[in-house]
Parts: C-alpha cells; structure tokens; sequence
C-alpha cells in the first residue's frame, strides 16, 4: 500500500472476502480526522438457535449512523463483510505493532466485531473521528487493533464440488449445500469461537456464519490458537428453505430455484474437508517454529465411533474444481482425547502445522513473483536488476504471506493442509445448541498467559495523534 495523506474507507457490501494478508507499510497521514473507517454490518446478536442471523439492529443503526433505512444492512450486507482486515508491518496505520517475547511484528486490523474479541485488543487509533489513544470515553471504532495471527478456516461438501449435484439426490430433489453463499440468501455453516475473555465468561457464544462466493466453499478468519465448534446440526428450516431446482442450463446446471435460499445442510454419509488458507510454519529463531495449532469440535451426534467418522489428514487445492490428495506425514492432526470421538456427541481435532516447517519453507521463493523483475534470495525475495528502478521491498510481499504450500508435482497448484471427516451414515440434522462446557476461558490455553502484547508503532508524520504511550 502506498504512503498516503488522506484517511481510507473501506467499500462495503462487496462480495469479496479479505484475506489476512493484505500488508501496509510507511503510512503517511497529514492532518486527517479518520484514518482508515469501515462500513459494518450492524446486525442483532445472534443467539445459538436462532434461523435468521442477518436482522438489523435498527437502534444501533439510529445511534451510529446518519442514513436510519430499515434495510440499510439486511438487504445486502452479510458476514463476509464482517471480516475487513490488514496487517500493519510497522504501526504506521494503527500505532502499534504486536510484541512477543522481545520480538516485534505486524499488527493486525480487524473489525470492530465482538466476534473477533481476544485478551489483548484495543480499539484502532482514528477509526473513527476522536479514537486516539487513551481517549476516555472511548468513542465509536470502526476497527480494532490485535497483536495475534489469524488465517482462514473453509470447509466444503464432498458432493458439492460439482456444480450439476450439489448435493441433492436427482434433479427432482432439493438442493442442501448451494454453490453461491455469498449473500444473506445463504445462512451459512456456524462457526463458534469456545475461547471467551473474561467480560464474556460465562454466557456468551459468540458466532459467525462461514460463508463465500460462488464456489461451494464456506470459510472465514479463525484465530490462531482458537478453539471453535462447527455447527453441523442446521437443518432446511433454519436454513431458510432447501430450494428445488426449476429450470436447468444446457450443461446440466441449476438456472433458476423455487425461492431464493441457498442452504449449508450436512448431510448423513457424506464427506467434508476441512482445510486452511494463510497458515504457517515458520522459524522465527533457531528452534523456535511459530505456528498454526488450532482445535476444532464437530457435533456429529450420539452413537458413532472413529471408524465410522473416518477422519483423515488431507491436503486441498483451494481453487475449483477442487483437488484432494492424502500429505505425506499426517501428524498434523491428533485427537483431542485418546480418540476423535469423544463417545457422546463431538468429534474433536487438534490441527498443529509445527512440523511442516520444510513444506513452507520450499514453497516461499515459488511465490517470488513477477518473475520478470524478482528473484528468490534464501525465503525471502528480491530484485533481479537493482539498478533498474525496482525496490527489494516491492518483490518482498509476495513470499509473505503464502496462500498455501505448492504442490510439487503441479507449479500451478496449492496443497493447503486439512482434514476430512465424515458424518455417520444415520445423521439428520436438527437444529441443537452447544455444549456449555464447550465455552471457557482464554486463559485456560497456556498460549494467551504467555506476554502477547502491544509495542508501540512507527511515527511519521508530525503531530501524529496514534502516538501510544508504553504498554
């Protein structure tokens, strides 16, 4: 992103999910009131079994906003435009800079969403006219400042990869896991973050709906070191409807539906994967590997066994059609217990990418691009012709953030880690809230004991108001 002098809005509704690896550096603002607002949805809290979770909050909107329409959200606005978010290398657009024992890097901007609520947040510096540091009370934030890593959680039907199925029985039955959900048509697949900070402990059950474009797949930011529950129990009713296909294009795809609901249901028998996008293995010192470890609890209901579930480690090209291959080692993924199943109704995973360093660690001079002007230099990545008016620091993003590790044997292609389960061949789904003894404290993760913090940002401009005092 290039210096600027004036503030930035970010345009919303916009069909376009924002992955954790948009990057700022050297920001310069002169004389502004607002930095960086976003536009954000302002919906009524979502409780556990409720059917529609994208209803306006009408007195939020009166109190926040100039334009009072009762459908200034509902109408368009959904959860992908709930996760707005950019990593500030050096605290030039936020203030601060995130800070682990001794070593400083980028902070993270995201939105002002309780979902997204971690130990150690502050609301980010002029977000809004009048959020400056310290400032009490504090005003309205657009956006919130986190020093902790995030990536993207998706999940996508075995049956859905296919346009012509979609993951319906013929063409006379209804559709259960559309293509598109990328509007409030789609409810999408629940997410719930277990990990609670102390102001939400106990009650809460903070949610948000796993949603995309039209492609099949369902996904959203997840915390790195969170712990979250899949809600698979959603049925057509809640759903919105499971619409039948009325009118089918040459090719053998729907064209036109009965109404306008595109469902996420699981389905008895049937496969889903479970994969990540911008995880991590990295060294940040000799013998410290920093990386993506996740748990993640799958309801699947009483009567099963491991057997049955079938859970396997595998690995997926993010981009359609979709390809899924079996990774070389697979310790990546262990029961939470002694085994997936817990004997009631959960099926429970820890994710852990530390020892996947050597495939990360191959794939970043792969993603040195243009290959025109850059050139790999160690895991890093440079100028081919210093002189020629090129800068290290342009080639330097691309080797970033990697999307996913390469596939050897496809230059084209990715292989982001994951795993597959599969739900018990006598599943129905039913609507169910979850466990309450699945919501704890953060502070039961040794991860966020440990001195995540903030550190103070890089000032350039004079008179900059985002000036923190030390944490």
């Amino acid at each position: 992103m290039l210096p600027a002098e004036r503030g930035h809005c970010w345009k919303q509704p916009n069909g376009f999910y924002y992955p954790p690896a948009f990057h700022s550096n050297n920001l310069w603002f002169s004389n502004v009131d607002i930095r960086h607002f976003v536009i954000e949805p302002l919906f009524l809290p979502i409780k556990p079994l409720d059917t529609d979770p994208f209803q306006q909050d009408q007195t939020a909107v009166n109190n926040r906003y100039c334009t009072h329409s009762t459908d200034m959200f509902s109408a368009s606005f959904n959860n992908i435009d709930r996760q707005t978010v950019l990593n500030d290398d050096d605290g030039t657009l936020t203030g601060l800079q995130g800070s682990k024992g001794g070593t400083n890097y980028e902070s993270i901007s995201i939105n002002e969403d309780p979902y997204f609520n971690a130990p150690v947040t502050t609301s980010e510096c002029l977000s809004d006219v009048g959020v400056i540091p310290k400032a009490n009370p504090i005003p309205f934030a657009t956006a919130t400042t986190s020093p902790y890593e995030w990536l993207s959680t998706a999940i996508i039907a075995d049956c859905a990869v296919d346009r012509k199925v979609e993951c319906r029985a013929d063409n006379a039955s209804p559709t259960m896991w559309a293509h598109d959900c990328g509007n409030s048509s789609c409810r999408g697949v629940p997410l719930y973050r277990e990990y609670l900070t102390e102001a939400e402990f106990p009650g809460a059950r903070p949610q948000i709906r796993m949603m995309g474009q039209d492609t099949a797949q369902r996904s959203t930011l997840s915390l790195n070191q969170g712990k979250y529950y899949i809600d698979t129990t959603q049925d057509c009713t809640t759903q919105g409807g499971c619409p039948k296909c009325t009118q089918y294009k040459p090719n053998g795809e729907c064209e036109t539906y009965e109404n306008r609901y595109r469902p996420s249901v699981f389905l008895g028998g049937h496969t889903y994967y479970v994969y990540f996008v911008y995880a991590t293995a990295k060294l940040t010192a000799p013998g410290n590997i920093d990386a993506t470890h996740q748990t993640y609890d799958i309801y699947v209901g009483p009567g099963t066994n491991d057997a049955e579930l079938n859970v396997k480690a595998v690995t997926v090209d993010p981009n359609p059609p979709y390809k899924f291959g079996t990774p070389s080692d697979s310790s990546y993924i262990k029961p939470v217990h002694d085994n997936y199943y817990d004997g009631k109704s959960l099926l429970s995973i820890d994710v852990d990418l530390s020892g996947q360093l050597a495939a990360f660690t191959a794939s970043k001079p792969k993603f040195c691009k243009p290959q025109r002007y850059c050139t790999p230099k160690g895991d890093s990545c440079v100028c081919k012709n210093p002189g020629s008016g090129c800068n290290d620091a342009d080639c330097a993003w691309g080797p970033n953030d990697i999307d996913c590790p390469i596939d050897p044997n496809n230059q084209n292609g990715m292989l982001c880690f994951g795993f597959s389960f599969t739900m018990p061949r006598n599943f129905t789904a039913k609507p169910l809230a979850p466990a309450d003894d699945l919501f704890v404290r953060y502070t039961t993760n040794d991860y966020f004991l440990k001195d995540v913090t903030f550190a103070n940002g890089k000032s350039i401009s004079p008179n900059d108001q985002c000036v923190y005092p030390p944490f």
